[in-house]
């Protein structure tokens, strides 16, 4: 670890900060990589029921969704005045 921190020219407590940091974001970008890999690779048995189970859920929801014009952004209160500062 010496050799790496005497290489930045940087206080060896910056050098560390950024080390910790540069290797918390790149667990953070491939985290997701490796795991769902990882899920698939284990649970390629079932892998194809879990398709379509979530292929029927979303084909569900599709179906039964609400109708967004109907929200109350869409349909504000009686009586109440939505406004911003500058158009009321």
């Amino acid at each position: 670890m010496d050799k790496l921190v005497s290489q930045i020219p940087l206080d060896p407590f910056i050098t560390l900060g950024m080390i910790t940091f540069l290797c918390g974001g790149v667990g953070w970008l491939a985290g997701p990589v490796f795991g769902t890999a990882t899920f698939n690779w284990r649970n390629r048995g079932v892998r194809g029921q879990m398709d379509d189970k979530e292929k029927e859920f979303y084909r569900r929801v599709k179906k039964y969704r609400v109708d967004p014009s109907a929200s109350s952004m869409g349909n504000p209160v009686p009586g109440k005045l939505f406004c911003s500062l500058a158009f009321c």
